[in-house]
């Protein structure tokens, strides 16, 4: 789609910008590889790679169809590459290596995205790079500063395209040197444009002038290189001529938006009003400076407690949202047993109530990484005092989400039918098993999101000094059983005091030596003996095919649910024998596939009934 020609270290290098192999490729000026930048990704993809990679490894730039590539001098005066990832709408500024310096996003009109006709063209200003982007179908030309705010739109159509409405490409150019003319051409013409785009301070100063009470061009006017006096801190420009337009609390709320959290927009604006506060203190205003400070900690505290609260608020689900889910789960079940398997045209009609039922999961993961963003912009910050404050809130959050999780498991565990025959499906009990998993689930995905973070803030070192805080996460902990999402957390915590054997002795098979006389649970003996007893029929007379063994393995879900949480109970009711071991052994054997990822569900009550 496009290239540029890189000369350093006395060697050529050719830049090449692959759209459809989302990527920038190097060459020599031989034409031998040198290289790639980037990897395909969309901005979401981006955001699991960030939570989710190794501690250690670095980002990987994301790019999808990038449509052009620029070198040009960013504001640290250092030569950049500057390439527009047109599907995730952004500009990527790269180091010369291809390391990620920082993402430009271009304001816009809600929905309204360049073309892909258009073009971006980033060329070096006397002041940082500057930004034009053409609109082929509308005929503008809009310059953008160094962080991408609009500065003049300049409509084109009657000086280029005459009174043609067809969409025709225009192209921008610019020669080195001092003079820098800077050409387009369109249409069979070539224009030089006005050198006066190229002066981005002096732009700034007109508009701040004109549009007093804009904070982002005020920001980028105090921002802009040769503020500084020979290289000196002492800034030279008066803050007095631009707090006007940045008056802290009104500022902040303007560049840091909630809706900006996810796209790296918010840390940036963070980063530069930060920079902005020990400018001000370094100039003698330290009254501003701290002003400024205490109104970026509290704009994060206050969207952190939005999206913290928002999160919480996921566990409780939508009566109104969630009953049609079950409904039509139920529905797909009752399906697949009566077809046989041949369930497809019920599953159909049903895609658009389950698909709301499968986005679920990540609309919560949406909200974690924006509680994250906001948690790392403020635990950075925060004193060891205030981060065991909020260290202590969310235990408070986690330890109400962990007993809600008992209770439904207990409520589960008391409302199913453990001695009917596996063949026999009873809508009502479908009912409340998606029910009951479905809340657990998305209490565990919201509780280990909160773990995460507390681990977190240990790590930044918080205090568990804090009067009732350890506690509280001892409690936690016990809570929470063996579920992988803490581990985090009990190695932040360290070494802690031997807890109860009796949770793990059901699991490990001792207990059989303390109630070896005792029988076994009746219920789990009757689950198991009937699905052994109904596996062996189906395995003589059961009709051929895949289809059936979908029906097999939903039966096999169902029992593996039974039997987790009849063995969750046990060591709250004190009746584990030896048989009830072997019997745990063949529901396992019995489950297949269906029996780990139930493991939480086996340990719902063992703490709890250790506890009381």
């Amino acid at each position: 789609m496009d290239l540029a020609l890189l000369e350093r270290d006395d060697r050529l290098e050719i830049l090449v910008c692959e759209r459809n192999n989302h990527r920038i490729t190097r060459f020599s000026a031989e034409g031998v590889p040198l290289g790639s930048m980037g990897q395909r990704g969309l901005s979401e993809e981006e955001l699991v790679h960030r939570y989710s990679k190794p501690e250690g490894k670095s980002d990987i730039v994301f790019l999808e169809f990038p449509s052009s590539i620029d070198l040009a001098v960013d504001l640290d005066n250092a030569l950049s590459i500057f390439v527009w990832d047109w599907w995730n709408n952004r500009l990527l500024c790269l180091d010369l290596q291809g390391k990620l310096k920082r993402k430009i996003f271009l304001e816009r009109s809600p929905g309204k995205y360049i073309r892909f006709a258009g073009q971006i063209k980033v060329l070096s200003g006397p002041c940082g790079p500057v930004i034009f982007e053409v609109d082929d179908l509308a005929g503008s030309l809009t310059v953008r500063g160094p962080e991408g705010d609009i500065l003049l739109n300049i409509l084109l159509r009657d000086a280029l395209f005459g009174a043609s409405s067809v969409a025709e490409v225009f192209r921008l150019a610019s020669a080195t040197g001092e003079a820098r003319p800077c050409l387009a051409a369109s249409g069979g013409r070539i224009i030089e444009l006005a050198p006066g785009l190229f002066e981005i301070r002096e732009l700034l100063e007109h508009l701040s002038t004109a549009r007093a009470e804009c904070a982002p061009l005020a920001l980028s006017r105090w921002e802009m290189p040769g503020s500084y006096i020979l290289g000196d801190t002492v800034i030279s420009r008066s803050w007095e001529d631009v707090c006007r337009s940045l008056a802290p609390e009104e500022a902040v709320a303007g560049l840091l938006r909630r809706e900006d959290a996810l796209n790296s927009r918010l840390e940036r604006n963070f980063t530069r009003l930060h920079k902005l506060a020990l400018d001000l203190e370094r100039c003698g205003a330290a009254f501003d400076s701290l002003r400024l400070r205490e109104a970026l900690t509290a704009r994060l505290e206050k969207l952190a407690a939005e999206v913290l609260a928002e999160l919480a608020g996921k566990a409780e689900l939508d009566r109104s949202e969630a009953d049609p889910w079950f409904e039509a789960l139920t529905d797909v079940d009752m399906s697949l047993f009566k077809s046989n398997g041949r369930n497809h045209l019920t599953e159909i009609t049903l895609d658009a109530v389950l698909d709301q039922s499968r986005d679920h999961p990540a609309r919560i993961r949406r909200a974690a990484w924006e509680y994250r963003t906001l948690s790392r912009l403020l635990t950075e910050r925060s004193s060891p005092a205030k981060n065991s404050e909020r260290l202590l809130e969310l235990a408070g959050h986690a330890e109400k989400l962990l007993e809600k999780r008992q209770r439904l498991a207990e409520h589960l565990q008391a409302n199913l039918k453990y001695d009917i025959q596996p063949q026999r499906i009873l809508r009502e009990e479908l009912i409340t098993i998606h029910r009951g998993t479905l809340n657990i689930q998305v209490i565990e995905q919201i509780a280990g999101v909160l773990a995460l973070e507390m681990a977190w803030l240990l790590g930044a070192g918080a205090d568990t000094r804090l009067p009732g805080l350890s506690d509280r996460l001892e409690r936690c902990l016990k809570a929470a059983g063996s579920h992988p999402q803490w581990d985090k957390l009990r190695k932040a915590l360290g070494p802690r005091p031997a807890a109860d054997p009796a949770p793990k002795a059901i699991l490990a098979g001792t207990l059989g030596k303390l109630f070896g006389g005792r029988e076994a649970d009746p219920r789990l003996k009757s689950l198991v003996e009937k699905m052994e007893s109904y596996l062996a029929e189906i395995e003589l007379k059961s009709p051929a095919g895949e289809p059936f063994r979908k029906v097999v393995r939903r039966q096999k879900e169902i029992f593996a649910l039974k039997a987790s949480l009849l063995a969750g109970s046990l060591p709250a009711n004190g009746k584990s024998s030896t048989e009830d071991q072997r019997l745990l052994e063949r529901a396992r054997e019995i489950s297949g596939e269906a029996w780990p990822a139930l493991k939480n569900l086996r340990q719902f009550s063992a703490t709890a009934g250790a506890s009381r």
